[in-house]
């Protein structure tokens, strides 16, 4: 029975004179679109499927030159590309500020078209009727599905059964934590890393190859403490000695390392990342 994993493309290179879906991948996202190259569940793929917009094909790239596959693309038009982002034209790039705003209310209130965005319902019904043709296509291997954090978040949401986000801490962690989703007729499977971390740091992962509500409930304990940080992004210690801007929380056994941005110790807070969650019982000094 095939797996298909779905894999947000990485960080972009932002440019407001650009259209949206032309952003390529930044030198950081390369980067780590070739570190993900190293997990071990790579060499079971047998097809790679792409959104058509730039930054996930040149993440998929990166994948079928590593595995000597073409890269199916979905038509470059949105209308004809069921894989792409939730569908922003209606405002084109937005500042950060403006942008987290809008996609709060656009997770929080699913069946509304938040200045003029595609509904949340219609692109989650969207990317979740493309996960199950590409399971249901057959052919040698598991597939891999290249795509991007909205979608990507609503077909994790809807695997889990909720309807909405509504707090942007929540999507956004849901994101960051688990950008690759893999997905059975049988099962669906978390991982609570990003795909560019060594495949020793996915303890949750192996939690759930023994027990699934195991694995359910550390997700949802990460999840809710993830989410407090919307309301007290700043909860979280220093730890300079780790990275300059790295904040810690902790969600025994695990511990959540964190970016506030800007990072400051007082005023706003745009943007909170949540960069690694990993086993408290490491030494986070040797962290790469």
């Amino acid at each position: 029975m095939p797996i298909a994993y779905y894999i947000t493309h990485p960080q972009v290179q932002i440019d407001a004179s650009v259209p949206v879906p032309d952003w390529g991948l930044s030198d950081i996202g390369r980067a780590r679109a070739h570190a993900m190259l190293n997990q071990p569940w790579i060499g079971s793929i047998g097809r790679v499927v792409s959104s058509g917009e730039r930054k996930a094909v040149e993440t998929a790239e990166v994948l079928g030159r590593h595995l000597d596959l073409a890269v199916q693309v979905s038509e470059r038009m949105h209308e004809n590309d069921p894989m792409h982002e939730n569908d922003r034209s209606a405002t084109g790039f937005l500042p950060p500020p403006a942008f987290e705003a809008v996609a709060d209310r656009f997770f929080a209130n699913p069946h509304e078209s938040i200045r003029g965005w595609e509904r949340a319902i219609d692109a989650q019904q969207r990317i979740m009727s493309e996960v199950e043709a590409g399971l249901g296509a057959g052919g040698a291997g598991n597939i891999a599905l290249v795509g991007h954090g909205g979608v990507g978040t609503l077909l994790l949401l809807s695997l889990r059964g909720s309807r909405s986000a509504a707090k942007p801490i929540s999507w956004r962690a849901a994101a960051t934590i688990s950008p690759s989703i893999a997905m059975s007729t049988a099962a669906v499977r978390r991982s609570t890393q990003p795909v560019d971390r060594p495949p020793s740091m996915h303890n949750s992962a192996r939690v759930c190859s023994e027990n699934i509500r195991a694995a359910d409930r550390y997700y949802d304990r990460l999840e809710a403490r993830a989410m407090q940080l919307a309301d007290q992004p700043r909860m979280g210690v220093s730890r300079p000695d780790i990275r300059r801007s790295a904040r810690m929380l902790v969600e025994a056994p695990f511990v959540m390392l964190y970016e506030t941005i800007p990072d400051t110790d007082d005023g706003p807070v745009e943007w909170v990342e949540i960069v690694r969650v990993v086993d408290g019982r490491r030494d986070l000094n040797r962290l790469c």
